[in-house]
């Protein structure tokens, strides 16, 4: 059964995993976002035994970020899908979780939406940072620009999402 968008297919699946209003707090750390009219913004906390279970990513090693965010608005068709990592100092940590995260959910996606639905699918990271300076591997950032595009990328202190999601 092809599920008509990634929100349908994740409110299926992460039923269990969704947090409840349009924030998540890790690490003494809230991101959030305000939701405007005409909106839809779900919150799902993956890095868990229910997520893990649901997404397939069960196994000695295996690292999956702490959030996944889908973004859209009624009556369109385009969908954002942003994995979240809140991380101290350590993005290569960071980096390393979102793109194994990114290699479980995409292809399900694919195979389990609508095709016309997951060609507008935009694929986001936000990584956020609470710590001092940040541990940097370009190696992996250069991985995560090739993978989902500088523009789609943020790695910062500040956690509020709206601006990034929206546009």
């Amino acid at each position: 059964m092809a599920f008509e968008s990634m929100c349908s297919l994740l409110s299926t699946l992460l039923e269990e995993c969704l947090v409840s209003g349009t924030s998540a707090r890790d690490a003494g750390v809230t991101v959030s976002m305000e939701k405007v009219s005409g909106e839809k913004v779900f919150f799902y906390k993956i890095d868990g035994r229910a997520g893990r279970e649901k997404l397939k990513m069960i196994g000695e090693g295996i690292k999956i970020c702490d959030h996944l965010v889908v973004y859209g608005k009624e009556n369109e068709r385009k969908e954002v899908v942003c994995y979240i990592e809140i991380k101290g100092k350590n993005v290569a940590l960071a980096e390393e979780q979102i793109l194994e995260t990114h290699k479980y959910v995409k292809p399900l996606a694919k195979e389990e939406i609508a095709k016309e639905s997951y060609q507008q699918l935009v694929w986001k990271v936000c990584i956020c940072l609470h710590g001092s300076a940040p541990q940097r591997n370009q190696r992996l950032e250069d991985e995560l620009i090739k993978t989902f595009g500088k523009e789609n990328i943020r790695i910062k202190r500040d956690v509020m999402l709206g601006d990034f999601l929206r546009r």
